[in-house]
């Protein structure tokens, strides 16, 4: 892990499944619900969106991981 290494937490909600990652490096999490992208605004690392997991906004490569449970 570097400084630049960036994970997304894709289809996140409230980020409570994916906490762990963004504890270890800048965590973009998206999702559809935007109570739910507000809650996880409120957990350290997490850089939350409004986004429908079936028309990411991001580039291809943009992430060294994506977590999707």
């Amino acid at each position: 892990m570097t400084a630049s290494t960036r994970y997304l937490d894709a289809a996140g909600g409230s980020g409570a499944t994916g906490s762990w990652l963004a504890r270890r490096a800048p965590t973009l999490v998206d999702d559809v619900d935007e109570q739910s992208v507000r809650y996880a605004a409120g957990t350290p690392g997490y850089l939350p969106a409004l986004a429908d997991l079936n028309a990411l906004p991001h580039p291809d490569g943009a992430f060294e991981a994506v977590l999707c449970v």
